[in-house]
């Protein structure tokens, strides 16, 4: 029977498709290893076509600044539009970084966690990040529709342009009036694809860190409990099968401290990376902050072994200001 293993590629590409493809329509070439031919051609018009119309809007606002209706309303477009610009820059500026981002997320799974909180009902962080994705495509769909309808009214009852621009061009008559269009419609596809993508990929790769900082908190807890003596256990009066068993509680409790600390190394180089290339508001670094400092992890320890109990408690302090109250 020969299964072939997800490849990281294949993984990114299922948790993120909804956010990649929205990316992609803008011109953005995110996670895109081969882009072929029609595919750059088709980035290479989204960009002409929309930054051709910033500058169009910028001279419809020059030509007809005695026209104070039609000079608000350009530059009501134009100061919107700004930031969908801004993102696009930003987003193929830095490129390679948001790619390195998310080849970092592969490391992490939360489709292991439970989406609902059994206690309230809500739904968690992990829960969110597939369905936020089905919410903003839902979101997409109607706002693409929504100005499908009212720019085609307006074209067809109106003869307008979709947006209120100058082009060195003739606009009224026929060919220029629909190449105003065509081209306002690649701008169009750029607008919505960074609206709606970009703020999706940021709430995505915030709540990432979120679920895996809960993940590691659940943990650490687990070892928590196992290591709890019951009290069938405490109340044997063997004692070589009793320090048969507190040895193999100590190798078990060892491996699982060892792949919490590697869990919580991954999750600081993560957000690390996160708010050096993507964030500039740092918002992930004070939920990072205020999530992992203070993980109140009661522990009984059953092994005495102080040294390797205050080595542990020392390399986390160090690494990631992770602090763990130890009760020995």
């Amino acid at each position: 029977m020969n299964t072939k293993e997800p490849q990281a590629c294949d993984v990114t590409e299922n948790r993120f498709r909804t956010i990649l493809t929205f990316l992609r329509m803008a011109g953005v070439p995110l996670n895109t290893k081969h882009a072929s031919i029609l595919h750059s051609t088709y980035n290479v018009l989204i960009a002409i076509n929309a930054y051709a119309l910033y500058l169009a809007f910028y001279m419809d606002i020059i030509i007809h600044n005695d026209d104070l209706k039609n000079f608000m309303k350009s530059f009501r477009i134009l100061i919107s539009s700004s930031v969908a610009y801004w993102v696009h820059l930003n987003l193929s500026w830095r490129l390679h970084d948001f790619e390195r981002l998310l080849r970092l997320t592969e490391s992490f799974t939360w489709e292991d966690q439970p989406t609902r909180d059994p206690h309230t009902g809500h739904r968690t962080l992990p829960g969110w990040i597939p369905h936020l994705q089905i919410v903003t495509k839902y979101a997409y769909a109607f706002t693409a529709f929504y100005h499908l309808v009212q720019s085609g009214v307006r074209i067809y009852a109106s003869h307008e342009l979709v947006y209120p621009a100058w082009y060195p061009f003739d606009t009224v008559s026929s060919p220029g009036y629909e190449l105003a269009i065509l081209m306002q419609t690649f701008a169009t596809i750029l607008f919505l694809g960074t609206s709606f993508g970009f703020p999706l990929l940021y709430a995505t790769l915030v709540m990432v860190a979120c679920s895996q900082l809960q993940k590691l908190r659940t943990n650490l807890l687990d070892i928590k409990q196992e290591l709890i003596p019951s009290e069938a256990d405490s109340g044997s009066d063997g004692g070589e099968e009793s320090v048969s068993r507190s040895e193999n509680g100590f190798c078990r409790m060892q491996t699982q401290l060892k792949e919490c600390v590697r869990h919580h190394q991954a999750i600081l180089q993560y957000v690390i990376t996160f708010t050096v290339h993507v964030s500039s508001l740092q918002e992930v670094v004070k939920v990072y902050a205020s999530s992992g400092r203070h993980i109140d992890f009661p522990v009984l320890w059953s092994i005495p072994d102080t040294a390797y109990c205050t080595l542990l408690c020392f390399l986390l302090r160090c690494r990631g200001k992770v602090y763990l109250f130890l009760t020995i």
